[in-house]
């Protein structure tokens, strides 16, 4: 199981839009990750759904019953809670390193004067589980990751390829995701209809 032939239909993976072709993965500290093109999770983590629809009430006098004026739908949010790695082997090891290491890069945008790409923000990656009337190819942005260093589990030295690390034998941690879908592709292709019979379901609308 290797490349872009993967399934993901029923694993859980946040993965680059570029795939395997994401020079991204030409970091060796970011190696492993680069057969799934990002995350593959080895252990199910819990999976929120959050979507909200914003009304305004109208404020009438002499009434009981305000109407409430429709605004906005806000974009979904998904929750990843109880994610959890572990170190029992090397490889495990250099994946949960690969995985921290992935997430602090994705999260940050091209700066400096040595960089090309200075200015561009964090990219936005395809969010999948449990096939298409889940989550399928939803495109996405890391709003926040948080895990610790736990002080009730063993560590193990991990050498990379920029030195050796500890690693926790156990490692949980949560994340926060956020829809962001492009606006042109909202205004050429976006339709109720369309989105009510699930043919947009594997354009990863959600």
């Amino acid at each position: 199981m290797a490349g872009e032939s993967i399934n993901y239909s029923n694993r859980v993976s946040l993965a680059s839009k570029q795939g395997v072709r994401d020079p991204m993965f030409n970091s060796p500290i970011l190696d492993p990750l680069k057969q799934f093109g990002g995350i593959l999770f080895p252990y199910m983590p819990d999976i929120q759904y959050d979507v909200r629809a914003i009304y305004d009430p109208l404020a009438l006098t002499h009434t009981n019953y305000s109407p409430n004026i429709y605004k906005r739908t806000e974009n979904p949010r998904i929750s990843l809670n109880s994610i959890k790695f572990t170190a029992s082997t090397v490889d495990d090891g250099l994946y949960m390193i690969a995985v921290m290491h992935y997430l602090r890069t994705i999260t940050k945008m091209h700066f400096g004067v040595t960089d090309a790409k200075r200015g561009s923000p964090p990219p936005v990656l395809n969010f999948s589980a449990y096939g298409p009337t889940n989550f399928e190819n939803v495109p996405v942005q890391v709003i926040s990751v948080n895990y610790r260093y736990p002080s009730d589990v063993d560590y193990v030295p991990i050498k990379t390829p920029i030195g050796t690390s500890m690693v926790p034998m156990v490692l949980e941690m949560t994340m926060d995701l956020s829809v962001q879908y492009s606006t042109n592709a909202i205004k050429n292709k976006f339709n109720l209809s369309d989105f009510a019979n699930g043919t947009l379901a594997k354009q990863g609308y959600i």
